[in-house]
């Protein structure tokens, strides 16, 4: 697995570890605080694992483990599937830029849906608002254009208006296609659904409170007024007046004091610096199975990787290796008469000119299959040796070789 992928999944990690600090304190904090949190995570998640691999753990006894390849076994009815399912396994980038891809795409869908609505119909321009009165059209809002459901009465346009301005002028539309964009690069994230649902709900909730202040209860009685007769918005992305879902807690909330706790959110970035030692993990046993690289005289000893930003690889890839192993691998007679099986581990280097060199064995119960795996390895051609900023490093693997009777 690549430096980047495992980059991802600390981030998205991150991001769960935060999102549930947020939900153990949002109750404390205003709706501006929420909101400031919710659309924060993201770039404090990131923001944590770009330091986090900046960071040199070897000098503080700490390291991340070595990468650990897929399972090649050997004997068994398993020899041929595996070889077949390594030909149709699409890798996790392709996976993910797939995935990227299909939500990008959604995103321009829905961004395009709104501007051809702007664009197919007539405006007035009052300030810097753009105000659209479109019939049989829920009211919403999206960055500076307004659209009010013109079957309204003039005063209840009015409070729409005064609402929808509201979110502009708060800067809604900015919160709403950040989370989007988040959402398109980190799609396999289950809690974004979460996160944006939060966010719009704060939207509402923060707009409620000013307009609360300002009407009173005449502002909830329309809320209930405007809900009996109408329907919500089918465009995503945008601000909506109203969310049948969630009018009982609009109104709810706004005759709530809110405790404000500013303190609190110190939580959050303490969740995030935590979060740094992920993946991180003692050393002390890892490094004494390494053999400790000789020194030629007036010659530094070559470092050698154990994450990298271009995985090293095996010359045709992955099938290839597996059909080498298979096709030189012979089952020792000895473990075949006393019926033994079992996974043989087999760390290497793969070094900066792609030579496999100190193969050793970090773990397996029998000698004869400990022997054989170490010898086939030994005896591996050449990968393509990973990199580190465009140069050529040397990278720590682990392999695991699996001995099975059929």
């Amino acid at each position: 697995m690549s430096q980047f992928s495992w980059n991802l999944i600390e981030v998205n990690v991150v991001i769960v570890l935060l999102f549930l600090g947020y939900l153990a304190i949002r109750n404390r904090l205003s709706f501006v605080q929420q909101r400031a949190t919710i659309i924060s995570l993201p770039f404090v998640a990131i923001t944590t694992i770009l330091v986090k691999s900046g960071i040199d753990f070897s000098s503080i006894s700490y390291s991340l483990q070595v990468v650990e390849l897929e399972t090649i076994q050997i004997g068994g009815e398993l020899a041929a599937s595996n070889l077949q399912a390594a030909s149709t396994i699409i890798s996790l980038n392709q996976l993910y830029w797939i995935g990227v891809a299909v939500f990008g795409a959604l995103f321009l869908f829905r961004i395009t849906k709104i501007i051809l609505f702007f664009l197919k119909n007539d405006s007035i321009k009052t300030g810097r608002y753009q105000i659209y009165k479109v019939s049989d059209k829920a009211s919403f809002s999206f960055f500076n254009r307004i659209q009010i459901t013109s079957e309204l009465n003039s005063d209840e346009q009015e409070i729409v208006l005064e609402h929808e301005k509201v979110h502009v002028n708060k800067l809604h539309s900015i919160d709403t296609v950040l989370a989007e964009l988040f959402h398109v690069f980190l799609w396999f994230n289950p809690v974004f659904f979460f996160m944006k649902r939060e966010m719009v709900n704060l939207h509402e909730y923060e707009v409620d409170a000013l307009m609360y202040k300002k009407h009173k209860v005449n502002y909830m009685k329309f809320l209930v007024n405007y809900a009996l007769g109408s329907g919500g918005s089918n465009y995503l992305l945008t601000s909506r007046f109203y969310n049948r879902l969630t009018l009982k807690k609009r109104i709810k909330i706004m005759k709530t004091n809110i405790r404000k706790k500013t303190w609190l959110l110190s939580v959050i970035p303490l969740i995030g610096i935590s979060a740094i030692m992920l993946q991180c993990v003692k050393t002390d046993d890892v490094e004494s199975e390494r053999e400790t690289p000789e020194v030629v005289e007036n010659e530094q000893p070559e470092a050698v990787y154990d994450m990298v930003e271009v995985d090293p690889m095996y010359t045709g890839g992955q099938e290839a290796m597996q059909n080498y192993i298979i096709e030189n691998v012979t089952y020792p007679q000895i473990a075949k008469d006393n019926n033994i099986q079992g996974t043989v581990y087999v760390s290497f280097i793969v070094s900066k000119t792609g030579e496999v060199i100190k193969p050793m064995i970090r773990a397996g119960d029998d000698e004869s299959l400990n022997a054989e795996a170490l010898r086939v390895v030994s005896g591996m051609p050449n990968w393509i040796p990973g990199e580190v900023k465009g140069e050529k490093v040397a990278v720590n693997f682990t392999l695991p070789i699996s001995f099975k009777l059929g």
